[in-house]
């Protein structure tokens, strides 16, 4: 019996765990996909980098980059820092 329960809490444990690296990944794979968009719309001169010199280009390419990265940090320390209260609200 107690095989049996101690087999049933490390399960339940390893799918929490699951639950929460795949909503983290998801913001992981979010930030990727902006990145790239950017990178294309940078190489093929596309809006908003059309009308722009290529220095003028470039620093706007950086600064959108910027963001995005800023964006996605931003994210996880939130889902982190829910993850910590919530896990100190079951402890108490």
């Amino acid at each position: 019996m107690t095989t049996i329960v101690s087999f049933t809490v490390v399960f339940i444990v390893a799918l929490e765990n699951v639950f929460h690296f795949r909503e983290r990944w998801k913001n992981y794979q979010v930030a990727e996909e902006l990145l790239r968009r950017e990178k294309y719309l940078f190489q093929t001169k596309s809006e908003p980098y059309n009308n722009l010199d290529e220095t003028a280009s470039y620093t706007l390419l950086v600064k959108n980059i910027e963001s995005i990265i800023k964006d996605e940090r931003d994210k996880t320390i939130q889902a982190r820092s829910s993850e910590i209260k919530m896990t100190r609200y079951r402890d108490e």
